[in-house]
Parts: structure tokens; C-alpha cells; sequence
């Protein structure tokens, strides 16, 4: 859902969401289905409204009796621990993490745990000196108002040489934390929600693009694989006729072979004779066998094929059972547009 959505969608979620949300974390019906639900969290908590909707929806204290319960689950604990500092980041959420009983401790020991990631914790008040220390920025609180101004950014020194002396922003928040402004620096670049609508606009027309492709290649092996099943239905027909013919050419041949002497016939020369039948047969039979091909690949129609199906038969006498073959043919034609 959260990779389809337009970015304006993800702000206007039902608390309904949340709460069912939170559910399939309690019920841990299987690790990857709690994947699937924090990844959804993750993604939805920030946007606007969402953070104090899920507090609501009591996402806080499930997580904490979660870290208790997996704190030796390195991967799901990082995950989980993201969305707590989402949710953190709201009066609410701070709240249901104080009321909790082990919520400051399952944290502490989870930052233990995790003795090789380094998690500082500043206050607001602190967030421009940390801004000037780092070359990539995201921003996702739920302030009213802009926190990061173009004054602000002025003063600020320049990023790092690996980023071409150019910082960063990701500003994910609706409102935005940082000032439209802001972009109108040449040390910085900003990125937006706004931005995220277009990658996923321009994402969703090259599936579209890509998906009208599909359907040309499915249209076309569709065709070619209808051909070759409609061509099977004469198959009886052009296996009587070919062993009809291949009958009489070895009586030939043993007719042809029985009024030679003994002192004529040598391996050499049966196989001339067995080889001069054999392709004067395959020549005879190349125009009928084209005759009854209905695979499409000419203008044949339905009733002409019938006709020479017909004709073949009542020649040669195949005995071929006609009516059924007609009713198959006839059924397929028809199924083409």
C-alpha cells in the first residue's frame, strides 16, 4: 500500500489502520508479517497526524513489551526502536513511554545490547549546532511551523568535501520542518514530500509503460500458442493421410525391388530406391499438408480448410472422424476476434 500511495494519501490514514496495525504486532503470527507491519509504521508515523494516532492506538506499549520479550532479535529490536523514537517525538508518545513501567530500561538495555550503534539524544535547542555537523539531515517531527530556516542555514558552515560542500536535507514531515526557502541556497539541497510525489508519479508511469509492453509480448505468445493448439486439431487427418501414403510407397518399393534380379539388388541400390519413394512421397504431400494447416499463419479460411479436410478424406478414404474435427476447427475460428 505505502509504495503505491500518493504522499498526500499517506497523511489522511484512519485510526482504524493503526489499531489493526498494532494487533498483528501483538498477535506475532510470524516474523514476517511483524516485518511488514513496523515497515508500515515506520513509513505512516511521520507523516503528519499519524505519530499521535498511533500513541492512540497504543503502538508504544506494545513495542516495549516486544523489546522485553526479543531483546536479543538484533534486527526487528533496530526497527522497532525507530518507530519508538517516531512516536517519541511527539508529547503523546513521551507520555505512554514514562507510564510504562520498563519503558525507560527496556530502552537503556536495548542501547546496551546494541553496543556498536550510537544512538545521542539532544534537546531542540541543541539542533542547529547538530545540523552544522552533519552533511545529510532528515527532518520528520510534527511541528507546526518550519525549524530550519534559510537565516539558520546561512550561518551554517559548509558540508564536507565528499558531499561537494553541499548539505543535504530530507525533510519527509507535512508541514515541512525546513522553509521553502531554504532550496533557494546553492550549499544546500532539499528533498520533500512534494519530491516523492514526482518520483512516485513518474514511477508509476513507467510501470504503466513497461506493463503496456507486457501485454503486447502476452498478446503475441498467446496468438503464436493458439496457432500451434489449433493446428493440432488436423493432426489426424495428415497422420492417416502421410501413413496412407507411406503404405503404398513401400509396396512400390517391394514391387520394384521383387522384379530386379538378385545380382542387381545390393544394399546400395535399395537405399536409392527406398530414397527416390520416399521423396516423391514428401514432395506429393507437401501441398496437401499446407492445405490443412489452420494455425493462422495465412488467409485460409475456415471453410476452405473444412473443404480440403473433406476432400482428402473421402480420396483416400482416411476414415478420419470428420464431424468431431469440424465442430474442434470451427470452435477455435470463432474464439479468434
Amino acid at each position: 500500500m505505502t509504495e503505491v500511495a500518493e504522499p498526500v494519501q499517506l497523511l489522511h490514514q484512519k485510526t482504524d489502520l493503526f489499531v489493526e496495525l498494532v494487533q498483528v504486532l501483538k498477535d506475532q503470527i510470524s516474523q514476517k508479517v511483524s516485518k511488514a507491519a513496523l515497515q508500515t509504521l515506520i513509513i505512516l508515523c511521520p507523516c503528519g497526524r499519524n505519530r499521535i494516532k498511533g500513541v492512540e492506538a497504543g503502538t508504544v506499549p506494545v513495542l516495549i513489551e516486544l523489546l522485553l520479550e526479543n531483546c536479543k532479535d538484533r534486527k526487528p529490536n533496530e526497527m522497532m526502536l525507530v518507530l519508538l523514537e517516531c512516536l517519541c517525538q511527539c508529547a503523546e508518545g513521551r507520555a505512554e513511554l514514562l507510564r510504562h513501567g520498563a519503558g525507560m530500561a527496556v530502552v537503556s538495555a536495548i542501547r546496551d545490547e546494541i553496543n556498536d550503534v550510537e544512538i545521542i539524544y539532544k534537546p531542540l535547542s541543541d539542533m542547529l549546532e547538530c545540523v552544522g555537523e552533519a552533511d545529510v539531515v532528515f527532518t520528520s517531527t510534527a511541528s507546526e511551523n518550519p525549524l530550519i530556516l534559510k537565516q539558520h542555514v546561512k550561518e551554517l558552515p559548509f558540508a564536507s568535501e565528499e558531499m561537494g560542500r553541499k548539505r543535504l536535507f530530507v525533510d519527509i514531515s507535512v508541514p515541512r520542518n525546513v522553509g521553502s526557502c531554504v532550496d533557494d541556497l546553492e550549499s544546500v539541497k532539499v528533498y520533500n514530500v512534494d519530491n516523492l510525489k514526482e518520483v512516485v508519479a513518474a514511477n508509476k508511469e513507467d510501470r504503466l509503460r513497461k506493463a503496456m509492453e507486457a501485454q503486447v509480448i502476452i498478446g503475441e505468445e498467446s496468438g503464436q500458442f493458439e496457432a500451434w493448439r489449433d493446428s493440432l486439431e488436423t493432426v489426424p487427418t495428415i497422420k492417416k493421410l502421410r501413413a496412407y501414403a507411406e503404405r503404398l510407397r513401400i509396396a512400390e518399393v517391394e514391387k520394384c525391388l521383387g522384379k530386379m534380379s538378385d545380382e542387381d539388388i545390393n544394399k546400395k541400390t535399395q537405399k536409392a530406391v527406398d530414397d527416390l519413394g520416399r521423396g516423391m512421397v514428401n514432395k506429393m504431400l507437401h501441398g496437401p499438408m499446407q492445405h490443412l494447416r489452420c494455425d493462422g499463419s495465412d488467409s485460409r479460411t475456415l471453410s476452405e480448410t473444412l473443404e480440403n479436410m473433406h476432400a482428402l478424406n473421402r480420396m483416400f478414404g482416411l476414415e478420419t472422424e470428420v464431424s468431431v474435427l469440424e465442430q474442434k476447427i470451427r470452435a477455435k475460428v470463432e474464439q479468434k476476434p
